[in-house]
C-alpha cells in the first residue's frame, strides 16, 4: 500500500449475512418507499450518490438502451457530491419520471426485498474499499454487474459479470448479457454466486483478526 511494509499489512475480509438468503416470511403487501418490487421487472442499484461511484452512468445506460432494457431502475442510497450528475443524467432521461425510482432510508427487510426481487444488481463503481452490496445480492439470488476496480474483483470473485470499462455502452452490453440469460443458466449461475459468497463469513472475519491480535501480542 505504499505506506508501511506488506509483511505489517493484513487484510480481513468483510462478511455478508446469511439472512440475505432467506425468503420474506412478512408478507408485506406495500413495497419500500411505495415502490412495488414484482409489479415490473427492475434493476438495482445500492449506492450513495457520490462521484467515484457513478450512479449517473446507470440513467445514461437506461436512455442508450432503449428497448434492448426496458426495465425500471432503483436506486437506494442517499444524495452526495455526485448528486449533480445524477440530476443532469435524469434530465436528459425522458423516460426517468416514469422508470427510475430512488429510495433512501430502507429497513433491512425492505432492502433484501429488493435485492431478491431485482432483475440485475449494477454497481459501476471506480473504487469501493471493500463491496459488501456485492455479497448481499449474491445471496440474494440476484445476478451482479459491476466493475473491475479496486476491491471489487477480489469480492466479486468469478462470479460477477465484469464491466469492461465504465461507459454507458459497457453497462448496457453486461446488463444485456444477464438479462439474456435462459432460466437454467440464470439459476446455475445464481447457485455458485451464492455459494461463494456464504463463504465470506462474520465469524470468519472475527476469528482472523483475533488470530492476526494473538500473533502481534505474542510474536
Amino acid at each position: 500500500y505504499g505506506f508501511a511494509p506488506a509483511a505489517k499489512v493484513f487484510a480481513v475480509h468483510e462478511g455478508v449475512s446469511e439472512d440475505f438468503a432467506a425468503p420474506d416470511q412478512q408478507g408485506r403487501k406495500r413495497g419500500p418507499g411505495g415502490f412495488q418490487p414484482g409489479h415490473q421487472p427492475y434493476l438495482l442499484c445500492v449506492a450513495h450518490t457520490y462521484p467515484h461511484k457513478n450512479v449517473h452512468l446507470l440513467v445514461d445506460a437506461l436512455r442508450l438502451a432503449g428497448e434492448r432494457i426496458p426495465h425500471h431502475l432503483v436506486l437506494v442510497g442517499s444524495p452526495r457530491r455526485g448528486e449533480a450528475a445524477l440530476e443532469e443524467s435524469l434530465a436528459r432521461f425522458a423516460g426517468s419520471f416514469e422508470r427510475v425510482h430512488r429510495l433512501q432510508g430502507l429497513s433491512r427487510a425492505e432492502l433484501k426485498d429488493l435485492y431478491r426481487g431485482a432483475a440485475c444488481f449494477v454497481l459501476p463503481s471506480a473504487y469501493e474499499g471493500f463491496g459488501l452490496p456485492v455479497l448481499e445480492a449474491m445471496m440474494a439470488g440476484t445476478p451482479v454487474v459491476t466493475s473491475r476496480m479496486a476491491s471489487i474483483p477480489e469480492v466479486g470473485g468469478p462470479h460477477a459479470i465484469y464491466l469492461a470499462g465504465l461507459t454507458p455502452e459497457d453497462l448496457v452490453r453486461s446488463i444485456v448479457q444477464v438479462l439474456d440469460m435462459d432460466s437454467a443458466a440464470r439459476q446455475e449461475h445464481v447457485r455458485r454466486a451464492r455459494q461463494w459468497a456464504a463463504s465470506f463469513t462474520w465469524s470468519r472475519s472475527a476469528r482472523q483478526t483475533m488470530e492476526i491480535l494473538s500473533r502481534l501480542a505474542c510474536p
